[in-house]
């Protein structure tokens, strides 16, 4: 049997969050990443390094837009100024400003508390653990590309794939939300009238003003709970190519250490998901059942109550 060789190889790998280069050592042995020394080739080298750098600047790009950036002093002072409006004023503003303008009890908002408090809770959970996670682990280590780095050609180009598609996913889920969302505000501001604003304008301008306010407010809240979603979604991916491409080692007759590294390698990528993304996980869930049985509870009240559950404000 021909003997492998084992070549160690130095190779930058270059993080956009803080502008250093740091170094790793790979073995190329059996059907562990194949290093292949590129230094007669420079556009490939150059391609290879480029390509998760371009993930990270398209990931920096997009955290930005949604104002969720903590990993510059600047950027964090923004998103904490939009976060701290957009999550906790506005939704205490509707609270105190979108009353019903009459005594009619089928108009009666039963559902408001209960979805702001829902709302903000998910939301901020969603929104400190990006803060956390940027802060402690960077761009490339949310992503784990120094992990997906050390894997096979065909694992590396697979999930390079799903997180460019990161963008299609959020959309996805975001706008049949911001649909059905935008039908049941329509429909509501314009069934029930409002206890006018204190501002002394006309009940046109006072809706606008709601609407706007809340619908902005809303489409935070929820793109940043469904990109922490998308965010773990993307993880899981990588460590599902990972078993996938043991499956298919285990179909070849390889070294019993060739298995062993490979099993350790995905063991670890779960352990360092899992740690990651426990925490949020476990208080998303929580408020999610929470906020399922108190809805069961105020569906049940309200009907003993005779209030139109159609015309009982914020249900989404």
């Amino acid at each position: 049997m021909r003997n492998h060789e084992v070549n160690h190889l130095e190779e930058p790998i270059l993080s956009n969050g803080d502008e250093r280069i740091q170094f790793g050592r790979f073995d190329r042995f059996h059907n562990f990443r194949v290093r292949i020394d590129t230094s007669e080739c420079p556009e490939i080298e150059r391609q290879r390094l480029q390509q998760p750098l371009l993930h990270v600047r398209s990931f920096k790009r997009t955290i930005r837009a949604l104002q969720l950036d903590h990993s510059q002093a600047a950027w964090s002072c923004v998103s904490w100024t939009v976060g701290l409006l957009l999550l906790v004023v506005i939704p205490v503003l509707r609270l105190c400003f979108v009353v019903p303008d009459g005594e009619n009890p089928k108009h009666k908002l039963v559902f408001q508390q209960l979805v702001v408090l829902i709302g903000f809770a998910i939301s901020s959970v969603s929104f400190l653990f990006l803060n956390q996670a940027i802060r402690r682990h960077g761009f490339r280590g949310i992503l784990f590309l120094d992990a997906a780095e050390e894997e096979a050609v065909e694992v590396r180009k697979e999930y390079h794939s799903v997180i460019e598609l990161c963008w299609i996913q959020l959309a996805k889920l975001f706008l049949p939300a911001f649909v059905i969302y935008f039908i049941s505000e329509v429909w509501f501001f314009a069934a029930i009238k409002l206890v006018p604003l204190p501002l002394n304008v006309s009940r046109r301008i006072d809706l606008v003003i709601i609407a706007s306010l809340t619908t902005i407010s809303w489409i935070f809240r929820t793109t940043t709970y469904l990109y922490t979603c998308v965010l773990f979604s993307t993880v899981c991916a990588l460590q599902e190519l990972k078993m996938k491409q043991y499956r298919e080692l285990l179909g070849r007759d390889l070294a019993p250490e060739t298995y062993y590294s490979k099993y350790v390698r995905i063991v670890k990528g779960l352990q360092a998901t899992s740690r990651r993304f426990r925490l949020f996980l476990a208080l998303s869930g929580t408020i999610t059942v929470f906020g399922a049985l108190a809805s069961m509870y105020k569906v049940v009240e309200a009907h003993r109550s005779g209030i139109s559950m159609l015309m009982a404000g914020e249900i989404f």
